[in-house]
């Protein structure tokens, strides 16, 4: 027969073993999903720079479409036009 303090402490070992069992599985998983975080800061960071230059391009067109507005009214802004 075992005794009180041996019961308890099987008891205590057990309960022991499940949670390491359990923080084992979530550390997998936290693992898992900063692998996932860091590919997708990746693409975050392509996804920025492809909108920048994006924005970039936009912002020559606007430039240029001013610059051919004040060259037809007779002014000049100092923007530099590409040939056609």
């Amino acid at each position: 027969m075992m005794s009180s303090a041996a019961a308890t402490k099987e008891r205590l070992y057990g309960s022991l073993t499940a949670k390491l069992a359990k923080f084992s599985s979530e550390l997998r998983r936290n693992e898992s999903s900063m692998a996932r975080m860091k590919n997708d800061v990746v693409a975050m960071q392509t996804l920025a720079g492809l909108h920048g230059a994006q924005f970039m391009a936009a912002q020559r067109i606007v430039d240029i479409e001013f610059e051919r507005q004040d060259v037809q009214r007779g002014r000049r802004s100092g923007v530099v036009t590409p040939q056609q």
